[in-house]
C-alpha cells in the first residue's frame, strides 16, 4: 500500500508541475502577444506611416535648392505625403550621362524623396497628372522660413517642366520640377526693376543733354 501511496503521489506531483509548465508558459505568451500589441500601437502613434506603402520619387531642379535638405517634409495642399531622402549633383547619381556640373544652363540638382503612395497605383495615374500640370516645388514655411518640398497642380503652360529631356535613365519614378513661387517672385521683381531701369536712364540722358 506504501509503494501504491508512493504512487499516487508522485503521479500527483508530475502532474502539478506539468500544469505549473502549461501556466508558466500561457504567461508567457501573454506578455509576449501585450508587448507586440503595444509595440504596433506606439509604431501607429508617433510613427503613422510605418505601414503605409512607400514609394521612391525623384526630380529634378535647374534653379538652386539651397535651404532644402534630407528629412524635409513633401507636402500637398499643406498635407504631409512624404519627405526627401537625398538631394546629389546629376554627376553624382548619373555620372556616366549627367549633365554637365558647372553649365549655367543645364546643372541639375536630384532631388529623391518618399511618398506614401503605392508605387503600381502612382506609376498608372501618373503620365495624366503630369498632363494636368502635377509639379513639385520648393516652398517657404510660413515664419519660420523651412524649405520643404510642395506637389502642385499648376498651369502646364504657365509652368512647363524645368527639364524636359534628360540624357539617362531615371532610376526612379520621375515628376517633373517646376520654378518655384519665392525665386518666380525674385524674377519679377528684378525683371520690374530691370524695366525701371531703361525710363530713369533716358530721363538721365535727356537732363544731362539740356545742362
Amino acid at each position: 500500500s506504501s509503494y501504491n501511496e508512493e504512487l499516487i503521489n508522485s503521479f500527483k506531483l508530475r502532474k502539478m508541475s506539468a500544469s505549473k509548465d502549461k501556466f508558466h508558459f500561457w504567461v508567457g505568451m501573454s506578455i509576449v502577444i501585450v508587448i507586440a500589441i503595444l509595440i504596433g500601437l506606439l509604431c501607429t502613434v508617433f510613427t503613422p506611416n510605418y505601414f503605409r506603402p512607400k514609394t521612391i520619387v525623384e526630380t529634378y531642379f535647374t534653379e538652386s535648392v539651397n535651404g532644402l535638405s534630407p528629412g524635409a517634409p513633401v507636402k500637398f495642399k499643406g498635407i504631409d505625403i512624404g519627405k526627401v531622402t537625398d538631394i546629389s549633383l546629376s554627376s553624382k547619381v548619373y555620372p556616366d550621362d549627367h549633365i554637365s556640373l558647372f553649365s549655367p544652363d543645364a546643372s541639375v540638382a536630384v532631388v529623391r524623396m518618399i511618398v506614401y503612395m503605392d508605387e503600381n497605383q502612382l506609376k498608372e495615374q501618373l503620365p495624366d497628372l503630369v498632363q494636368k500640370g502635377l509639379r513639385f516645388q520648393t516652398e517657404l514655411a510660413g515664419v519660420t522660413g523651412t524649405i520643404y518640398l510642395a506637389a502642385n497642380f499648376l498651369n502646364p503652360t504657365l509652368y512647363p517642366p524645368e527639364i524636359k529631356d534628360v540624357p539617362w535613365k531615371p532610376k526612379y519614378i520621375y515628376v517633373p520640377a517646376t520654378i518655384s513661387l519665392t525665386n518666380e517672385i525674385l524674377e519679377n521683381i528684378q525683371h520690374f526693376l530691370h524695366m525701371c531701369g531703361k525710363p530713369i536712364t533716358i530721363s538721365l540722358t535727356l537732363e544731362d543733354r539740356k545742362s
